[in-house]
């Protein structure tokens, strides 16, 4: 049958007959006709039409925003970093230039110069580059020991933002007004500063660790907030403003010039456009602070039947890209026992501790800290009488040790640990405010690590920032 024919039947099927069978009498069905859907024929079309409007806005944001637009700003981040790096560049030869230092490796004073240059040039450029100077501070094999001194000031003294900018970040991940609501005290000045983020010191309130604890059900999330009303000091990590768009710009402009590079002959075997794409997997997974709270979380649980290493702890319910509270770990650090002449007293048990978390790590855990450059590693000093558990049991519940008024007497001579960590870190201050020499900075350090090491300090190491 033709089409046409087809459709000459199929009118005369839907013709009514010209006798028609009359239709038993019956009640319609309220359900049924609620039920029934009867297409609209006007609603139908402009539904299918409000769907391709929104799909063509979609994909041209997408071509807009994420391609021409960040394309425009990818290339003025160039122009950026070659106003940092270009008259870095054309600096160089200075280093050749002035008196020589023999107690700093016997480098000139135009070496020096030139080194503190490229560190303000690298926190200025940002996160990438921060990063990638951390990385050169721990190779003394491959780079000059001033430099990798002083690039290794980036591990903790970056460029800051704003408090303001903290604060606005805090509030908005705990779904509050004002920070106020959630913390008894809130330091604006930040502790430190790395390439991503900076950490701030504050103090929960205790009406918010009560009203989590009342609508927790887990037992370890109650057994981390019982911790946290004991000792209510924390650390808030925040993320730099518009750091993960600005990291993408600057992998973009590594990959073009990885794979222009990659065109030179002898250039193409060093395979760049792959080492610049693991580098990105490295920095695009630090930008996302839930996986470092995760991280923490399995290395305190791995660690916490051993002595000697610590990790901050994350106990609050918050699952937040951009800010991280975890417990607050005092200790100075790494550095003020890395950069100084000669060995202390504690350089034996510190590098016995590293060396067996580390091996843990990587043999029995099967789960490795892969950033463990020294501004990531603290250490921690206690007085003797904390290596004492039985005894300081004793006194805290009965008051009745045997031992107690000797070692009261002692102890008034001895430093508390924060008294300790902050006489150090003023040291390591003064040195980097030019205000001592760095002779005399290493023979403070010494003088005082010797001090508290005759006296029955410990030393510990609290490993941080576990993103990676």
């Amino acid at each position: 049958m033709s089409a046409g024919g087809g459709l000459w039947a199929s009118a005369v099927l839907l013709q009514p007959s010209e006798a028609p069978h009359p239709l038993p009498d019956k009640p319609a069905n309220d359900d049924e006709l609620a039920t029934s859907s009867i297409p609209d024929p006007v609603s139908e079309p402009l539904g299918w039409f409000a769907c391709l409007v929104e799909k063509g806005q979609r994909l041209f944001r997408i071509a807009i925003v994420d391609g021409i637009w960040e394309v425009l700003l990818t290339v003025l981040r160039t122009g950026e970093l070659l106003v940092y790096f270009v008259p870095l560049a054309i600096a160089y030869p200075i280093v050749w230039f002035g008196k020589r230092d023999p107690g700093r490796g016997g480098e000139s004073a135009g070496a020096l110069w030139w080194y503190r240059l490229l560190r303000v040039q690298m926190s200025r450029a940002g996160p990438t580059f921060v990063k990638l100077s951390q990385w050169a501070a721990s190779r003394t094999d491959l780079f000059s020991l001033q430099l990798c001194l002083e690039l290794g000031r980036l591990h903790d003294s970056n460029r800051q933002h704003s408090a303001r900018v903290s604060r606005k970040a805090v509030a908005d991940a705990f779904g509050v007004d004002n920070v106020d609501q959630v913390f008894e005290s809130f330091d604006d000045p930040p502790l430190g500063a790395g390439a991503v983020a900076q950490v701030h010191r504050g103090r929960l309130a205790g009406a918010f660790i009560e009203q989590q604890l009342a609508g927790a059900s887990e037992f370890g999330l109650q057994k981390g907030l019982l911790a946290l009303k004991a000792n209510p000091q924390v650390a808030v990590k925040v993320l730099h403003p518009g750091v993960e768009r600005q990291i993408q710009r600057d992998l973009r402009i590594m990959e073009w010039g990885a794979r222009a590079l990659s065109l030179l002959p002898g250039i193409k075997w060093l395979s760049l456009p792959e080492e610049v794409a693991v580098f990105g997997d490295m920095m695009k997974a630090q930008v996302d602070l839930r996986t470092e709270a995760r991280n923490a979380e399995r290395f305190a649980a791995n660690f916490s039947h051993r002595p000697g290493v610590e990790f901050p702890r994350a106990y609050l319910p918050l699952d937040s890209q951009n800010v991280l509270v975890e417990t607050f770990c005092d200790g100075v650090p790494l550095r003020a026992f890395l950069d100084i002449d000669g060995h202390t007293q504690f350089d034996r048990e510190l590098g016995a501790r590293g060396l067996d978390a580390f091996l843990h790590m990587l043999i029995y855990d099967n789960f490795v800290h892969a950033d463990l450059h020294p501004g990531n590693i603290m250490v921690s000093l206690s007085p003797p009488f904390v290596g004492s558990p039985l005894d300081r049991f004793v006194e805290d519940f009965y008051d009745m040790s045997p031992f107690s008024r000797e070692r009261r007497l002692r102890e008034k001579q001895l430093p508390t640990s924060s008294q300790a960590h902050r006489r150090i870190r003023s040291i390591l201050d003064s040195y980097d405010a030019g205000e001592i020499s760095c002779r005399q900075k290493n023979e403070a350090i010494h003088a005082y690590v010797d001090l508290l090491y005759r006296s029955g300090f410990t030393a510990s190491l609290v490993f941080l920032d576990c993103g990676l």
